[in-house]
């Protein structure tokens, strides 16, 4: 892609986003067909993912392409995607023969496209200065898809593909979509990168080892989800700038979008693991009166502008760097 082609792919982006019309920034609130406890809605409502972000790869999955990667098929994108059909298809009355499609499309391309240390590959094609290229985020997300998908067509494939993901995520070891914190652990989207603890990330992650425990009756996993949880829950302060909430720990300022997603996850996770709810449900609600207040929005806005502007001149001085050499 060319450097013109580029930053005018990166100003439509860029508008999308301000403007909510961004595939990325779809209205993400509680699961539409939501049931705490049963492998039945998504605890976050991906049906405005149903659409896509393009056109389909011949496994039937969705493909991705950005400034500065062409069409490839990006896990984050085709698990989000995939929840999306589940829950329209749920909507449907079970009726949709397509939705049912595109989630065992979705399961079959999760079995075939793990890796040998199982995972799905989300940064390679992007490029991301992270020590591995998995993310715990895909990997919850897949395990979602695949013990949802198991409900459709009895395929031990997909159960089996789903513990793989789930065990790897826990003991990633130097791939690091696990990473100490605050007494506790965090699930990581970024591993490795100066993007530390991104929440939506972390949450999607500890859904999809819920949602694993719930299939399979596992006891063990299922006190491991708890333990994780008591750990999200500990860590919330970190994410509270006192009128906004932060996108991650590194003080990145969420977007009003990312903001309301996390209003919404941790919503639906206070009914997922009652011991936390006092907790999350006490930040959710102080990120809802953020939510409401005009002068929190318009500050967090200045903030993420200015972060904006400093990341995009950064990316400018490594390009001119990259031409120079």
């Amino acid at each position: 892609m060319s450097i013109v082609k580029r930053y005018a792919f990166r100003f439509g982006k860029w508008a999308a986003y301000a403007t909510g019309r961004s595939y990325q920034h779809v209205q993400q609130g509680r699961g539409k067909a939501f049931v705490p406890g049963r492998l039945e809605g998504y605890f976050n409502d991906l049906t405005g993912k149903v659409g896509g972000p393009g056109r389909l790869s011949a496994a039937g999955v969705p493909l991705v392409e950005t400034d500065t990667t062409p069409e490839y098929e990006m896990p984050i994108v085709v698990f989000q995607w995939g929840l999306g059909n589940w829950d329209a298809w749920l909507l449907s009355g079970k009726t949709d023969a397509a939705h049912a499609a595109n989630v065992l499309a979705t399961a079959r391309w999760a079995v075939a496209t793990m890796t040998a240390d199982g995972g799905w590959d989300c940064w390679t094609s992007l490029s991301r200065p992270v020590i591995s290229p998995y993310s715990a985020m895909a990997q919850g997300e897949g395990i979602s898809v695949l013990v949802r998908a198991g409900q459709i067509e009895d395929d031990p494939a997909f159960l089996r593909t789903a513990q793989r993901a789930a065990d790897f995520m826990l003991n990633s070891g130097a791939h690091g979509l696990t990473r100490p914190y605050n007494g506790g652990i965090s699930l990581e989207e970024y591993p490795g990168d100066a993007m530390e603890g991104v929440l939506n990330g972390w949450i999607f992650a500890l859904v999809g080892l819920s949602d694993l425990a719930i299939a399979t009756g596992d006891e063990s996993l299922r006190e491991t989800t708890e333990r994780l949880a008591g750990d999200l829950a500990a860590a919330m302060p970190a994410y509270d700038m006192g009128y906004w909430s932060l996108y991650d720990r590194s003080g990145i300022v969420a977007s009003p979008a990312y903001h309301s997603v996390h209003i919404a996850q941790l919503e639906a996770l206070a009914e997922i693991f009652p011991r936390q709810a006092e907790a999350l449900n006490g930040i959710a609600a102080r990120f809802r009166r953020y939510e409401a207040s005009k002068f929190g929005m318009a500050r967090a806005f200045v903030k993420k502008l200015g972060q904006k502007l400093v990341a995009t001149q950064q990316g400018e001085m490594r390009e001119s760097s990259a031409r120079d050499r």
